[in-house]
């Protein structure tokens, strides 16, 4: 099955100098794969993508990425250890704060 993951404009551009506005991937995933799991096959084959999204290689998605599962926050839709179904959207976007 197919999962989609769209990484937003600053992500991108970490990933590629050359790249410029939002970056989609389309991901082979097993039946059952979760959010983890995904992410984790991408970063195995991409070594800018593993250092952008897990950078302390504590497992932990990195602090200044906010994920959403279908338009919904991860942690509103069961955290990393969601399960995936064909079809659906990871996107990864730049974490955003002020005052």
């Amino acid at each position: 099955m197919h999962v989609r993951v769209e990484i937003l404009p600053w992500l991108s551009q970490r990933l590629s100098a050359q790249h410029v506005g939002r970056l989609t991937l389309v991901q082979e995933v097993s039946e059952g794969a979760t959010v983890r799991q995904v992410l984790e096959a991408i970063a195995a084959d991409n070594r800018p993508f593993r250092e952008l999204v897990f950078p302390a290689k504590t497992g932990r998605l990195a602090d200044y990425i906010m994920l959403l599962l279908n338009g919904r926050l991860i942690e509103l839709s069961g955290g990393m250890e969601a399960e995936v179904r064909p079809g659906d959207t990871l996107r990864l976007i730049p974490g955003f704060s002020g005052g």
